[in-house]
């Protein structure tokens, strides 16, 4: 069952109307007043309302306060369109063929209480579809769910605390794009594109998204008179419009971003998917073009299957002793040689005792064979990473059969979950260890070389085999390639350069020319490439700073524990949480808030020096980075 906003009730159907008008401008907010505290959230995808959420909840105890009975506490939440607490990936305009890449299980954007009683109107996603919905189908954990549903969804729960915040607490949703922070003694000052901001704010934190520049191929666009077209972002998708029917295009990216440009580019202009004999097919509007995707790895995503915290792969060798184990040893983790050769053993681990030769043998004796270095082994963590280099097919054989044949083999060993099926479970241990090794790499770090190789290499790697696209996109897709409207051309990354009026895309087996290229990645935060004009303008004052570990330039943003520069003035309240963690931290792009939540932090601390500042004569609390103490110390 996939859920969609045609199953709500109609009534939540205008909700974007309702967020819609509340954002206004600077120019219709009241005059500041410098008596009054003013706190500022800069990014208004679901990151912000987390944020957003988190402070109203904590200020209601700060308002208790007899010295606070006649002060207003002021919130600025700043976006740079108006897809409040959505995003653009979850806007409620997007079309129902864009889901969300996980079943619905454990999906909400609340805060996980003790005390869940007190707390019965904050619903995850399965409950709050029992509640709204208007079909008599059962709602289920595994269930799929489109991505426009999930905008619905927050936005119902970003109007609720809106609506019931505490009466002295003013918010304000600000359609402005924040380009510059200033610090004035221990308040922020903001200049947005079109003005400055005529505020003072106590406290702000960033939560801004995938907001860089993509400049990947910007020696393309030197020539003004070139006969190509390079298109940077697919976001918002209404930019392929470009792309004219049956042109071939070039299309850098295989992952999950892809995906969402070959749904536009079929079933997005009229194509129709139907299934004849449990496998889809296509029916053509003759609108579409032709893509051939590249990347690094020029492979496809494998099939996501569903999961949830009590029905997944548990790890025999990355396991909680083990992590625990190596964060008390506090110092920094060898990746390559401490982690890789444990991940390798859990997903053959995995795998093997799934396979009929395997499913009589005891679990001593799968070990046993496991560690046998002279034992030939077919399936090995670097087989799932590399296949074509592991199938030691001819470096010119023709890709395209080999992405065919591999899909195929793939889409049949995952189709009966991590439990059944050989390929699903490896890809579910692969998941589960890199949650693990995510902890380990937030926690303690790793050394120079091994992040490197980590961050380059790996991460990108894991995350493009272990959170795949739910099956039926991978269906689609594989169809799609059948069918001849997608080929995979290059096995070895191509160069990319201007040949005449075209792109030539070449590697040393093939090379071929385009009149269109397409960039199907999320461009990544680099201080050191300078594709975001905000941070880089904060990075010019000192405020914030690259991270350096030992000798590894990692273009990241240095930050503490708790999201905040470091080096900043311990009394300056200025936060990141999310992508612009990324690096610094890992695993930010999530829409759950169970992981480095800093939005608590920065809620809980600002409160802390707002109550300092604001309230005389009484003696100041004690905040020591997880509880928030009104009291006097």
């Amino acid at each position: 069952m996939i859920w969609d906003s045609s199953n709500l009730d109609s009534a939540l159907l205008n909700l974007p109307n309702e967020i819609d008008s509340l954002i206004c401008s600077v120019e219709q907010l009241e005059e500041y007043c410098e008596n009054e505290p003013y706190i500022a959230i800069v990014g208004g995808g679901p990151k912000g309302f987390y944020a957003l959420d988190s402070f109203l909840s904590r200020a209601k105890d700060y308002l208790k306060q007899p010295q606070f009975k006649d002060k207003k506490l002021n919130v600025h939440w700043y976006n740079d369109n108006r897809n409040f607490a959505t995003g653009p990936h979850f806007n409620t305009d997007l079309p129902s063929y864009f889901l969300v890449n996980r079943c619905i299980a454990e999906i909400t954007c609340w805060e996980q209480h003790e005390d869940e009683d007190q707390h019965s109107n904050k619903l995850n996603l399965i409950g709050w579809l029992q509640k709204y919905s208007n079909s008599s189908q059962e709602v289920k954990w595994d269930h799929l769910c489109t991505r426009e549903l999930l905008g619905y969804y927050f936005l119902d729960a970003c109007m609720s605390i809106i609506k019931e915040k505490h009466p002295q607490i003013i918010v304000h949703l600000l359609k402005e794009d924040i380009i510059d922070l200033d610090i004035e003694e221990d308040q922020f000052s903001l200049k947005a594109k079109a003005q400055d901001i005529p505020f003072h704010y106590d406290s702000i934190l960033f939560a801004t998204g995938h907001s860089y520049q993509n400049t990947s191929f910007s020696y393309l666009k030197s020539n003004q008179n070139a006969g190509y077209s390079i298109i940077d972002e697919i976001y918002p998708i209404d930019k392929l419009n470009e792309i004219p029917a049956r042109a071939e295009v070039a299309v850098w990216g295989t992952g999950l971003t892809f995906l969402d440009a070959m749904l536009e580019l079929t079933e997005g202009r009229g194509g129709i998917f139907y299934k004849k004999d449990e496998e889809y097919h296509y029916l053509s509007s003759g609108k579409e073009p032709i893509m051939f995707p590249f990347s690094r790895r020029s492979l496809p995503n494998l099939p996501g299957n569903p999961f949830s915290n009590t029905k997944k792969r548990k790890l025999t060798f990355l396991n909680d002793t083990w992590l625990s184990e190596l964060i008390a040893e506090n110092k920094k983790v060898d990746f390559l040689n401490e982690v890789i050769p444990l991940l390798d053993m859990e997903v053959k681990y995995a795998f093997y005792p799934l396979i009929p030769n395997f499913k009589e043998m005891d679990k001593e004796a799968v070990l046993n064979f496991l560690k046998d270095d002279k034992a030939e082994k077919y399936f090995s963590l670097n087989a799932l990473m590399d296949p074509f280099s592991h199938s030691k097919l001819p470096s010119d054989s023709n890709f395209q059969e080999f992405v065919v044949d591999l899909s195929n083999y793939c889409m049949q060993m995952t189709e009966f979950g991590e439990f059944q099926s050989p390929m699903a479970a490896a890809i579910g241990a692969l998941r589960e260890g890199y949650e693990q090794i995510v902890k380990l790499y937030n926690e303690v770090g790793f050394t120079a070389e091994s992040q490197k190789a980590f961050l380059d290499r790996w991460a990108p790697n894991i995350n493009h085999l272990a959170y795949g696209p739910p099956r039926e996109v991978s269906e689609k897709f594989f169809c799609l390639m059948r069918e001849g409207y997608i080929n995979f051309l290059f096995s070895e990354m191509p160069s990319v350069t201007q040949s005449g009026n075209s792109i030539r895309l070449k590697n040393k087996y093939i090379e071929k020319d385009f009149q269109f290229l397409l960039n199907a990645r999320v461009p990544k935060g680099n201080l050191r490439l300078n594709n975001n004009s905000l941070f880089d303008r904060m990075l010019e004052k000192s405020i914030i700073k690259e991270w350096i570990n030992d000798s590894y330039r990692t273009g990241a943003i240095e930050l503490d524990e708790f999201g905040k520069p470091t080096g900043l003035n311990e009394n300056l309240q200025l936060y990141f949480y999310g992508i612009p963690e990324e690096g610094q931290m890992v695993n930010k792009d999530n829409i759950l808030r169970t992981q480095n939540n800093n939005a608590v932090s920065w809620a809980e601390q600002g409160l802390f020096e707002i109550q300092k500042r604001y309230v005389s004569g009484k003696e100041r609390g004690a905040y020591d980075g997880q509880n928030f103490n009104l009291d006097s110390a």
